[in-house]
């Protein structure tokens, strides 16, 4: 029988192969490396129990949730792909930035007589104590 490097890379693939599939049989071992887990082994880390308590109807049930989850948030992607490329057909917005015009100062529009003293109707806030007096000066 000959043998011919293929034959040798299908044996090596094949050997390779199956103690992993041995291992994955036997349960997934877990490690904790300080403050992560790992599948593979690590300095000063200690070997976990990672075993599935849940039953093969939760197990599934949990799956469907997962795949639901992922196809509403693969729609949700979809929409928004949707609507930015409707966004960018409309173009670009423009706003107006005209400058307003100032309006005139304050004491130039008034006339002159107003700006001397009181205008009747302009509003003067006091307090009660200064009427109170006010009302003793005038009944002197």
């Amino acid at each position: 029988m000959r043998i011919t490097t293929r034959t040798v890379a299908v044996l090596l693939a094949a050997g390779g192969l199956l103690p992993a599939a041995a291992e994955r049989s036997a349960g997934t071992q877990a490690w904790r490396c300080g403050n992560a887990y790992s599948d593979q082994p690590c300095a000063g880390g200690r070997r976990i129990a990672a075993e599935d308590a849940r039953s093969t109807e939760q197990q599934r049930e949990a799956e469907a949730a997962a795949r639901r989850v992922q196809q509403e948030a693969d729609a949700w992607a979809r929409e928004r792909r949707a609507r930015e490329a409707a966004a960018l057909r409309r173009g670009p917005v423009l706003i107006d930035n005209a400058p307003v015009p100032a309006p005139p100062p304050a004491a130039q529009a008034r006339p002159a007589r107003e700006r001397r003293g009181k205008v009747p109707g302009d509003f003067v806030a006091s307090s009660p104590k200064t009427d109170e007096k006010k009302k003793k000066k005038k009944g002197n």
